[in-house]
């Protein structure tokens, strides 16, 4: 059920299990439900997808309530509230319960991967410096260098990887080559990639970087055999669509582009990327609401994506705005 999208009927089936994995399942699976009408809404009329929804934000609200109210809760539990926290805009309660989280159980990883999304430049040495006894750290580090694009890990910490066995870990070759795209090391990247490919030829996972660097070099030849092997095994991830998206712009057919962000971004509404890829489009398209809510609704997701605020730039550019659109060009350069 949880894997067709049935998630009421996920939770419903685990109303009598009183177990840890149980409870958590119901209420991650509500939780699963009501951002899924999240995404309905958001998909269905891009334009008025930045107008709060009382009802939705009532819900969340509720499901929380009902998370806080059991006793004892364990690691996966406290993971629940801070991601509810955040959709609450609630940054301190949620950072609080990831700790909390973590505390509980340091195998925790969605934790830690939260974690890295929430992490900025300023609370980076803050938050390494509360978890210099936890192992699962340098993990934490390795998300936080891909999200923000800098390098924190020493040599001594790679060998560590190295000496337990990791040194072939797709993860963190996968770590690695992203790292390198984020430094503009773009033939660097697409070295690291195929290495990848060659060990894993079905990782759908890396299909979008690739893309972006096979559309950066202007490959288009490449860029097609990608999409047409990526539709054969995996036709409805939204990584596949986003590469296919990239395709369309590069053959300057941007309405079908559009087409495939959007259907990207149906089948994962928090596609940071897809949304600001989206934004490009509508701005090709002439579009200009649905061009400004979609670099909003990126900026809403990861304000440190500097190419929504350019993009958004751009926008306010285009209505005649010469200061806001200065003002959202130098945030964007601050940010790269």
């Amino acid at each position: 059920l949880y894997n067709t999208g049935e998630y009421k009927r996920a939770a419903h089936c685990l109303k009598d299990f009183d177990s840890d994995l149980g409870i958590f399942l119901r209420f991650y699976f509500e939780y699963k439900e009501l951002q899924k009408k999240e995404w309905e809404d958001c998909c269905t009329e891009i334009e008025n997808s930045m107008i709060p929804n009382p009802t939705l934000a009532k819900n969340f609200q509720t499901l929380l309530e009902q998370v806080k109210s059991i006793e004892r809760p364990d690691s996966y539990l406290y993971y629940l509230q801070a991601i509810i926290y955040f959709w609450l805009k609630n940054e301190t309660l949620g950072l609080e319960n990831l700790r909390l989280a973590i505390a509980k159980d340091c195998l925790n990883w969605p934790a830690w991967v939260e974690l890295a999304h929430h992490t900025t430049l300023e609370n980076l040495d803050n938050v390494i410096s509360n978890s210099t006894k936890i192992w699962m750290k340098d993990f934490y580090i390795l998300e936080v260098e891909k999200k923000l694009g800098i390098s924190k890990l020493t040599k001594q910490n790679w060998d560590n990887f190295n000496e337990i066995g990791l040194n072939n870990s797709i993860y963190l070759k996968s770590s690695m080559a992203v790292r390198l795209k984020s430094l503009n090391l773009i033939d660097r990247a697409k070295h690291a990639l195929d290495e990848i490919f060659e060990i894993d030829p079905f990782n759908v996972d890396l299909i979008d970087i690739y893309s972006n660097i096979l559309y950066l070099q202007q490959d288009s030849i490449q860029l097609s055999k990608l999409v047409k092997e990526s539709i054969k095994h995996a036709r409805y991830r939204p990584e596949t669509c986003y590469a296919i998206g990239n395709l369309y712009n590069l053959a300057n057919l941007h309405s079908e582009a559009a087409l495939y962000f959007q259907q990207s971004l149906l089948l994962n509404s928090s596609y940071t990327q897809a949304w600001t890829l989206l934004g490009h489009e509508f701005i090709e398209l002439k579009n200009i609401p649905s061009a400004m809510a979609s670099y909003k609704r990126a900026i809403e997701l990861d304000p440190l994506e500097y190419r929504a605020w350019f993009g958004l730039g751009q926008v306010y550019e285009l209505m005649k705005m010469p200061n806001q659109s200065l003002s959202l060009y130098k945030k964007a350069y601050y940010l790269r």
